[in-house]
C-alpha cells in the first residue's frame, strides 16, 4: 500500500469471556497491521478472563488490561460505559482510527489492513467494518444485513467521526452500535 498508513486503536469490553477472549486476542496479534494500542476493559469479570488477558499483556506491549468494578448485570449500557472509560485513557495518544471490538469474535490476519485501506481510499469515510458470520451447528453463515451497515462487534471509526458523535451512548437495552452508525451518517 503506497498511501499514508493510518494508525488505529482498539477497545474491547469484556465480562466473563474466558471461553472466547483468547481467540480474539490471537486474531489481533496476528494482524498484518497491529494496533497502536488495544485496551481491554474487564468489567468485573469473575472467571479467568483477566488472567488470559494478562498472559498477553506481558508479550505484547500494545495490549493493556483495565479493570472496572462490576457494573452489575451485563447489558449494553455497561458495554458503552466500558468503552467510554477506556477512551479516556487514550487521551494524548495520536491515532487516526478507533475500533470497538467484541471479546468473542475472530477474523483473518489482514482484516484491519483491508478496512484501513478503505479509510485511506475514502477520506470522507467515518465508519467501516467487515462482514459478520455466525457459527451455527459447527458451520459459519453470513449474517444477512444491509450492505452499507457496519456490525456492532467490530465497528472502526475515523477518530474525528467518533469524537463528533460523542462515542457510544449507554443505552440499557441495546442499539448502541445502530445509534453510533446512524449518528455517523447524520454527520
Amino acid at each position: 500500500m503506497n498511501s499514508k498508513m493510518l494508525s488505529y486503536v482498539l477497545i474491547t469490553p469484556a465480562k466473563n469471556e474466558e471461553q472466547f477472549i483468547e481467540k480474539t486476542i490471537q486474531s489481533v496479534v496476528k494482524q498484518t497491521i497491529l494496533p497502536k494500542k488495544w485496551i481491554i476493559v474487564s468489567d468485573g469479570s469473575t472467571d479467568k478472563t483477566d488472567s488470559i488477558i494478562e498472559k498477553y499483556t506481558s508479550l505484547y506491549p500494545f495490549i493493556e488490561l483495565l479493570r472496572k468494578s462490576n457494573s452489575g448485570t451485563r447489558n449494553f449500557g455497561a458495554k458503552a460505559k466500558a468503552i467510554l472509560f477506556a477512551y479516556e485513557k487514550l487521551q494524548g495518544l495520536k491515532f487516526d482510527l478507533i475500533g470497538n471490538l467484541d471479546a468473542d469474535v475472530s477474523f483473518d490476519p489482514d482484516y484491519y489492513e483491508y478496512i484501513i485501506r478503505e479509510f485511506v481510499l475514502n477520506p470522507k469515510l467515518g465508519i467501516a467494518g467487515g462482514l459478520r458470520y455466525d457459527l451455527i451447528k459447527d458451520k459459519f453463515y453470513p449474517l444477512e444485513c444491509a450492505p452499507d451497515s457496519v456490525g456492532g462487534p467490530f465497528q472502526l471509526f475515523r477518530r474525528s467521526c467518533y469524537e463528533e458523535i460523542g462515542g457510544y451512548k449507554p443505552l440499557l437495552f441495546g442499539g448502541i452500535d445502530a445509534v453510533a452508525e446512524t449518528s455517523a451518517r447524520m454527520m
